[in-house]
């Protein structure tokens, strides 16, 4: 949280100590605990939601229910923002963490690796600082997350309805969770996680014959399809009852529950796969008011127009770099300073040879590379303009254009398998 960076679990304390010793950081002894209490009050209130505020409880118990530790670090600083600085007020603090959990939450249903958010939330506790012109913290955070692409992206409303309507829920762990938020959803009657309520599914995981009949022939594909989905399933308190009963016996069950998402089924005659893609549809315009992105923040700019020299980009990230210069690399928490693309393509290829250098030499006159000078090869060539020696026997050309490097580079990460963990900033002063 202090060096807006990941430290490797094995260098924590000595990393602590360094931080804490460095007379730059004007700390004593009463001031480091002084400071570990406070934050130590405050993670306990993502532990055990004993805050005095129930809103902001209810936000920490979605981020347990999301499995979101990640986000703990930043949640820190925002916290002690709030009640050690005072920059935000509790209601901004309620704000601030909705705009997190909605972005994880839509992550997750659309299938992004949660990997990427370890650099990501660390490299966020600067940003909120550097985008004060932008006001309210939530405000800031809708900014910055919209701007971030590829593995980093929030997704939009056109993707998550997608996720949101396909995604195993059940499977994915995340059905409870979805179910209770979309239950609590405008109402005052708010219902609590218990062992007593289960998920349900609408057509069963075990077909009667009477079910198959009602499905029709397709019945195997739709039952594959639809059948862990969001539109087949609730909450019912009678899950053992219910089991494979058809829909009208179904039907009369949920008219009588207290859950108005269960009551809601009844308007259906049948069940069958227009009624859970209908169900479905209905569900996302409810999902996308919970798990909200404002309006303005739905188009993605693309070009040279949407480069924030603040920002850390992962390596895959789309983004025109021609005239731009790169000022760090970081790869796998290590960072590098750069001074030009080829420097950056240079130290990319030297660590990741260092790293494994079977698969470097494996990239040899590989396809991926083929075309003009863009190759790796087993020795230098008179058609290499600016050849760097890799490794042993292992030459790549350097000579390329900002975009081809950062291509190149892409392309090299994507074999090495660490396109999540390499990230590059910038240089504003280029």
């Amino acid at each position: 949280m202090k060096m807006g960076k990941i430290t490797s679990k094995s260098e924590i304390y000595d990393t602590f100590k360094e931080f804490v010793t460095d007379p730059r950081n004007n700390y004593d002894e009463e001031g480091v605990l002084e400071e570990l209490a406070a934050y130590a009050d405050y993670y306990s209130q993502f532990l055990y939601y004993n805050s005095k505020s129930e809103k902001i409880n209810d936000c920490l118990k979605q981020f347990q229910l999301l499995k979101s530790t990640t986000v703990y670090p930043l949640l820190l600083s925002i916290f002690d923002d709030c009640y050690t600085f005072k920059k935000l007020s509790e209601n901004s603090l309620v704000d601030t963490m909705k705009v997190l959990i909605s972005y994880i939450y839509r992550r997750q249903v659309c299938g992004y690796k949660t990997n990427a958010l370890n650099k990501a939330f660390a490299s966020l506790i600067r940003e909120l600082e550097e985008h004060e012109e932008h006001g309210e913290y939530s405000e800031r955070l809708y900014c910055i997350l919209s701007k971030k692409t590829s593995s980093s992206t929030f997704p939009r409303d056109d993707e998550f309805r997608i996720g949101f309507v396909q995604k195993d829920m059940y499977k994915s762990k995340i059905d409870k969770y979805t179910l209770t938020m979309l239950v609590n959803y405008n109402t005052k009657e708010k219902i609590e996680l218990s062992n007593d309520v289960t998920v349900e599914h609408i057509m069963p995981q075990t077909l009667s014959p009477k079910w198959q009949l009602e499905l029709g022939n397709r019945y195997e594909e739709i039952v594959a399809k639809y059948l862990h989905t969001i539109g087949n399933l609730t909450f019912t308190g009678y899950n053992s009852e219910l089991s494979n009963k058809s829909f009208d016996e179904k039907k009369e069950i949920y008219a009588q529950s207290n859950i108005a998402l269960c009551r809601e089924i009844c308007q259906y005659d049948n069940w069958n796969e227009k009624s859970i893609e209908k169900r479905a549809g209905v569900l996302f315009e409810r999902a996308k008011d919970i798990w909200y992105l404002p309006e303005k923040y739905q188009k993605r700019k693309i070009g040279a127009t949407e480069i924030e020299y603040s920002t850390t980009y992962d390596i895959m990230t789309d983004i025109n770099v021609t005239g731009e210069k790169p000022k760090q690399l970081v790869i796998m928490d290590t960072e590098y300073n750069v001074s030009s693309w080829k420097d950056l393509l240079r130290t990319l290829c030297y660590e990741l040879y260092n790293l494994d250098s079977a698969v470097m030499h494996n990239l040899i006159r590989h396809k991926d590379f083929s075309g003009r000078e863009r190759y790796i090869i087993d020795s230098t060539s008179e058609n290499m303009k600016s050849p760097f020696k890799i490794g042993e026997k292992i030459y790549i050309e350097t000579n390329l254009s900002a975009l081809d490097i950062l291509n190149y580079c892409k392309l090299i990460c994507e074999h090495y398998q660490v396109s999540d963990e390499v990230f590059f900033t910038l240089n504003a002063n280029r």
